[in-house]
C-alpha cells in the first residue's frame, strides 16, 4: 500500500508539496522498493514531469486500489459500488492518513495500522466480486446494471477495488497474478 502511495505521489502530487528527492527517500527509507510492480518501477524511472504527463489519466485507477487497501488497514471510509474516489476523502487519505514523505515513519504507521477482521474483508470482496460479475455481464450485453450505472467508469472502479481486496485475501499471490475472473 505504501509503495503504491509513493507511485501515486510521483505521478499526481504537486512538486511543491513533495520534491522528487523526498518521494525517492520515502521509497528507500521505508524499504518499499521490493513491493513495486514492474509497471511501478517503469513509472518511477521516468522524470516526474513525464510520468505526470503520461500517467495522470490512469493514476485514478491506482487510487481506487489504494482506497481499498487503506480500508483493509483501518481507513474509515468503506469502498462502495458507485462513483470514483475523489474530492476531500481522497485528499484526506493521500495527504493525511497515509504517512507520506517526511511524515510518520513506516514503523509508527504500522503500529497505528489496524487490519479489519477477515470476515469484513471477505464480505466486501464478495460484494465487489458480484458487482464485477454484473459489470462484465453488462459489458457483454446483459441487462445487469441500473440504467444510470456507467459500466466503464464505475465498472472500472469496481474492478480496481476488487483487485485490491482479492489480492489481500490471496496469500502468496503477486499483485500481477491476482485472479480477477468472474
Amino acid at each position: 500500500m505504501l509503495a503504491l502511495h509513493a507511485v501515486c505521489l510521483w505521478v499526481a502530487s504537486p512538486s511543491n508539496r513533495w520534491s522528487d528527492q523526498q518521494i525517492r527517500d520515502y521509497l528507500q527509507g521505508q524499504g518499499l522498493s521490493s513491493a513495486l510492480t514492474a509497471d511501478d518501477r517503469s513509472i518511477l524511472a521516468l522524470p516526474r514531469s513525464t510520468a505526470h504527463e503520461k500517467y495522470l489519466p490512469q493514476i485514478g485507477w491506482r487510487l481506487e486500489n489504494l482506497w481499498a487497501l487503506a480500508w483493509v488497514g483501518g481507513f474509515d471510509l468503506k469502498p462502495d459500488l458507485r462513483g470514483q474516489f475523489e474530492g476531500p476523502d481522497l485528499r484526506r487519505l493521500v495527504f493525511e492518513w497515509l504517512p507520506g514523505p517526511g511524515r510518520l515513519s513506516q514503523q509508527s504507521f504500522q503500529k497505528a495500522f489496524t487490519l479489519r477482521p477477515t470476515r469484513e474483508v471477505c464480505q466486501l470482496e464478495d460484494l465487489m466480486y458480484c458487482a464485477h460479475n454484473a459489470v462484465r455481464s453488462a459489458q457483454l450485453g446483459g441487462a445487469t446494471l441500473p440504467p444510470d450505472y456507467d459500466p466503464v467508469s464505475e465498472g472500472g472502479c469496481i474492478h480496481e477495488r476488487r483487485h485490491s481486496l482479492t489480492w489481500v485475501l490471496s496469500p502468496g499471490v503477486s499483485w500481477d497474478r491476482t485472479d480477477l475472473n468472474t
